[in-house]
């Protein structure tokens, strides 16, 4: 027993030791703390390098935009007056002072345009200046953030170092105490199992003489069951026969109950096809069949003559349909138009209560044609 507390101590300990964790967490704080940061930093490189490219391209647009005017400007200023001191309507030249006057007009309106255009050049090359210099700005800022970067990843690299070793030396550290531990339990187990051996072999004698005993206890339980159980099979055999003579009277009943119940369903059955059938002139309905075993199975099919309705021929299968429609216009009180198609397969087509329009094929006629039959 003694033994046996010393192991379950020893395991506890050993487990205690294999909990252990490296302290660590001010470093891991440490950690976690520049990785924010880095975080942030790159955050807002990404968003410094999308302003910067996009000042770059603004300011080159503007260039874009101040090339297209001073080649406009030029075009404009090379523009010479040239219109024909010929009157083009009488033929006689036109008076010096008209001529004055339409040179004087065409030069104003060529210094206003080259004013204005002159105007938009300078607002291009102030609005690229400004451009420029938010770029400038932004690159200075950029340079800034990216030192940052490499100096926030050089501090990481730092301190995963440090954590590193100080994870190693403590997992060195819990190797020795644990193969320690170790080699005590191996100690106090071999002694549990120099002191087990002897005990059990006492524990093997007794177990054997218990064995016999227990052989010659089983063989007076076998005895005693087996007379038992035969008194048990004698009791039930009674009343097996009993409920026998009881379920075969209860047998008969329900059997004759069962036979009345079959003679009034097939009974009620002939009544109802013979009302159903009875509205009728051709088509009869099967609405019943019996089955091999005597019972009655519900269907409903179509009959004329005895004939099922998918075995009639064409004329047959119409007339017994128009015999259908005819019945149900009737109860229901409802007529409304009646299609007969392929009618030419039929020589006495059955009258009908509604209207109907006959479908015939004609081999003597090309197109579609209509005609009243009274």
């Amino acid at each position: 027993m003694q033994i046996e507390t010393e192991i379950q101590a020893l395991k506890e300990k050993k487990k205690q030791i294999e909990n252990k964790r490296c302290d660590v967490s001010t470093l891991e704080d440490e950690l976690n703390k520049y990785k924010t940061e880095l975080s942030n930093v790159r955050l807002k490189t990404a968003e410094c390098k999308l302003n910067v490219q996009r000042y770059f391209n603004l300011a080159e647009q503007c260039e874009i935009d101040a090339k297209r005017l001073r080649e406009e400007w030029h075009k404009v200023n090379d523009i010479q007056y040239n219109e024909s001191e010929i009157c083009p309507t009488c033929g006689q030249s036109i008076p010096a002072e008209q001529i004055e006057q339409s040179k004087a007009k065409f030069n104003t309106t060529r210094a206003a345009k080259l004013e204005d255009i002159t105007s938009k050049g300078k607002a291009k090359a102030a609005e690229k200046e400004s451009y420029i210099t938010q770029h400038d700005k932004l690159a200075k800022e950029l340079d800034i953030l990216l030192a940052k970067d490499n100096e926030i990843v050089d501090a990481i690299s730092r301190v995963n170092a440090l954590i590193s070793d100080a994870t190693n030396d403590f997992a060195d550290k819990i190797k020795v105490e644990i193969a320690e531990v170790d080699t005590r339990i191996a100690e106090a187990e071999n002694d549990r199992q120099n002191a087990t051996e002897s005990v059990q072999e006492r524990i093997n004698t007794i177990n054997a003489q218990i064995g016999v005993e227990n052989a010659k206890i089983t063989e007076i339980n076998k005895a005693i069951a087996e007379r038992e159980l035969a008194e048990r099979q004698k009791v039930r055999i009674t009343e097996l026969e009993a409920d026998e003579k009881r379920l075969a009277g209860e047998y008969a009943e329900l059997d004759k109950i069962a036979f009345l119940i079959e003679k009034f369903t097939k009974y009620k059955v002939d009544l109802l096809s013979e009302e159903i059938n009875s509205h009728f002139k051709y088509a009869r309905f099967k609405l019943f069949e019996e089955q091999i075993n005597g019972g009655i199975a519900e269907c409903c099919e179509t009959t004329y003559k005895g004939v099922d309705y998918s075995d009639l021929n064409n004329a047959s299968r119409i007339n017994v349909g128009l015999d259908i429609v005819n019945t149900l216009c009737k109860i229901n009180d409802s007529y409304c138009p009646v299609i007969v198609d392929n009618a030419e397969s039929v020589t006495n087509i059955l009258p009908t209560t509604s209207q109907m329009i006959c479908l015939v094929v004609s081999a003597e006629d090309d197109m579609l044609r209509v005609e009243k039959v009274l």
